[in-house]
């Protein structure tokens, strides 16, 4: 794989991680049929995640971390300008 496959990989892990673990600020919010899909997406995602996590070097696993660091920071501080827009 080459280097732009791999940083687009990270990105698309990073992605599916940070979706998994954002996931329980829904918790008790869904209901039903939508509760069951949302569940499986997450289920889903994390295999995928767990997956890929295991071949990654060491140097991959390292950038893994910080881009989901990154990721979970952007968010936190998009949750908090949303909230003062309010």
């Amino acid at each position: 794989m080459n280097r732009e496959a791999e940083i687009n990989l990270l990105i698309l892990i990073g992605v599916a991680k940070m979706f998994t673990e954002q996931a329980t600020f829904l918790t008790g919010e869904l209901k039903r049929d939508t509760k069951y899909r949302f569940n499986l997406a997450v289920t889903a995602s994390e295999s995928l995640v767990s997956q890929i996590e295991k071949d990654l070097s060491d140097y991959n696993k390292k950038t893994l971390e910080i881009l989901t660091d990154s990721l979970h920071d952007g968010i936190k501080d998009l949750r908090k300008e949303l909230q003062e827009a309010e």
